[in-house]
């Protein structure tokens, strides 16, 4: 019973150790991600004052296309990156980020809009769970 009980510890452990270096690896890409949209977010105000000029590099319809949401892309992943940043650096198994993927899928549904042919249609959320839907189990109910 006593060696049971040391592999379950073991296996609960290395369970952590995988969780862990999976959300690493998500929050390295967030980084990456973030630092690519601010890349992208240092041209736009020169372009968007040059476009009311008489010789605009760029019209403004341009630059709308060329960076589509990009400041809404930013502020969404830099709320995700900024919420699950103290989550990985204080890891535990008592984390739980899940609802930092919810959250994050349901503010793209409804900041981000995509346009097609002057019609507005919703963002397809890929994580969506009506709230009204979700129901959680203690870690107690579980182990018993």
């Amino acid at each position: 019973a006593l060696e049971s009980t040391k592999a379950s510890e073991l296996d609960l452990e290395k369970g952590l150790e995988m969780r862990k270096w999976v959300l690493s690896g998500i929050l390295a890409s967030e980084e990456t991600y973030l630092s690519h949209l601010e890349a992208l977010l240092l041209p736009m105000k020169p372009l968007k004052a040059a476009a009311t000029t008489s010789q605009p590099v760029l019209t403004s319809q341009q630059i709308e296309t060329n960076f589509f949401k990009v400041p809404e892309l930013y502020e969404i992943h830099k709320e995700f990156y900024d919420g699950l940043f103290p989550h990985v650096q204080q890891w535990s198994h008592q984390q739980r980020v899940g609802d930092l993927f919810l959250f994050t899928d349901l503010l793209l549904c409804t900041k981000l809009k995509k346009q097609s042919g002057g019609k507005t249609q919703q963002y397809d959320c890929k994580w969506y769970i009506p709230l009204t839907d979700l129901s959680f189990q203690m870690v107690d109910e579980l182990e018993a």
